[in-house]
């Protein structure tokens, strides 16, 4: 069976497409400052809202607050304690 094949989208299909991505808040998770100053360089620079949090248990009242589009985490993070 054969696949059809793939139209590419259209200027408004990519405009909106793009809108819709760069309107989106993203949620940074970085302990070291330099690290998170890059990336939000980056991120800001392609049009995103980033809030930059250090910690866990930050991070999770922020995503509660925020309810972001995407969660940036270290590939090593620990585990936010127990919290009540």
């Amino acid at each position: 069976m054969t696949q059809p094949p793939l139209i590419p989208p259209s200027k408004a299909e990519r405009y909106y497409l793009n809108r819709a991505m760069t309107d989106a808040t993203i949620l940074l998770v970085e302990d070291e400052d330099h690290i998170a100053s890059l990336v939000q360089l980056y991120l800001k620079n392609d049009g995103y809202t980033v809030e930059h949090v250090a910690d866990g248990v930050s991070a999770l009242a922020a995503a509660d607050r925020l309810q972001p589009a995407l969660v940036v985490l270290p590939a090593r993070a620990p585990a936010p304690a127990k919290h009540a």
